[in-house]
C-alpha cells in the first residue's frame, strides 16, 4: 500500500473525501474547494486523478459506481454518515479489483 493512500484502490484520503462530498453532499467543484479549504483549480486536479484512477470520464459514472455500490451493500440505508462512508471506501476498493 502507498504512504499516501488509504486503500488497494490506490485512492488517497483526500480522494476519497472528495468522492464522499460529491456522492452525499452532491457538491460542486466550488462547494468542494470552500469546504476543503483548497482552491478550485486543486478540486478539479483530484477529480482528474480520482477519473483517472478509475478509468472513468465523469461525474455522473463516478456516481452511478458508488450508488450501485452502496445499494448492493444495502448502506444506502444508514443515516450514520461515517458508516456510510466507510462502507463507501470498502465498495469502492472492491470495485477496484
Amino acid at each position: 500500500m502507498k504512504s499516501s493512500g488509504c486503500n488497494e484502490s490506490g485512492l488517497t484520503r483526500r480522494e476519497f473525501e472528495v468522492i464522499s462530498l460529491i456522492v452525499f453532499k452532491g457538491c460542486t467543484n466550488q462547494e468542494l474547494a470552500d469546504s476543503l479549504c483548497i482552491s478550485e483549480k486543486t478540486v478539479k486536479n483530484h477529480v482528474a486523478n480520482i477519473f483517472k484512477k478509475m478509468n472513468i470520464t465523469s461525474v455522473r459514472k463516478l456516481m452511478s459506481i458508488c450508488m450501485s455500490a452502496l445499494l448492493v451493500d444495502g448502506s444506502m440505508y444508514s443515516d450514520n454518515a461515517e458508516y456510510c462512508q466507510a462502507r463507501l471506501v470498502t465498495a469502492l476498493n472492491r470495485w477496484s479489483k
